[in-house]
């Protein structure tokens, strides 16, 4: 374990929609990895649980694969088929930044990346730390997952959690305060 030994950690197996926590428990959450992995229509109510348990002020912090260029339906039927999972390729940038389009949550920070292919020498470092008896099937495994780089980026994003509609103001902002509008709001 990555936090043997340190105070205060501590691992627990939850259905994440369904969080053994209190609301607002927690001042940082990280969530996102798994999203790509359940079914789209379960998707905004991780997210929302995940915003219950965020206290005010709290961050969330998210990285997301996404499909930057979209795959053919072979290679993605390739794919589920190998790894027994349904991605689609419904899955771009704007679908899943739109996900976070939550009321209490502002988007503090952002960066975007391409997928690059790896090295042969990557590849091989990768694949070596395999059971040789299970080999063949890994590289087939590892392939796949190279090829589906090539039509990834992901984004990391980090979130505070804010009372809706509450001016603030910070120091280093001046005298300007603000407060968070919704899209409707933009357009007026």
């Amino acid at each position: 374990m990555n936090c043997l030994g340190m105070e205060g950690c501590e691992f627990f197996v939850s259905d994440a929609i369904n969080l053994n926590f209190k609301n607002e428990s927690f001042t940082h959450v990280i969530l996102g990895g798994h999203l790509p992995w359940v079914l789209e229509s379960e998707r905004s109510k991780h997210l929302k649980e995940a915003v219950r348990v965020l206290k005010t002020d709290g961050f969330l912090l998210t990285s997301l694969y996404y499909f930057s260029t979209k795959p053919s339906k072979n290679f993605l039927d390739k794919f589920n088929n190998e790894f027994g999972t349904s991605l689609t390729a419904n899955g771009g940038y704007n679908y899943w930044s739109s996900l976070f389009h939550i009321p209490e949550l502002s988007l503090y920070y952002e960066s975007n990346y391409k997928i690059i292919y790896p090295s042969n020498k990557r590849k091989k470092a990768y694949l070596s730390v395999f059971n040789i008896d299970h080999l063949p099937e890994w590289e087939n495994k590892v392939n796949l997952f190279i090829q589906n780089g090539n039509y990834l980026s992901f984004f990391v994003k980090v979130f505070r959690k804010e009372k809706n509609n509450i001016y603030r103001q910070y120091p280093r902002g001046g005298i300007y305060t603000w407060k968070k509008i919704d899209l409707v709001e933009k357009e007026k």
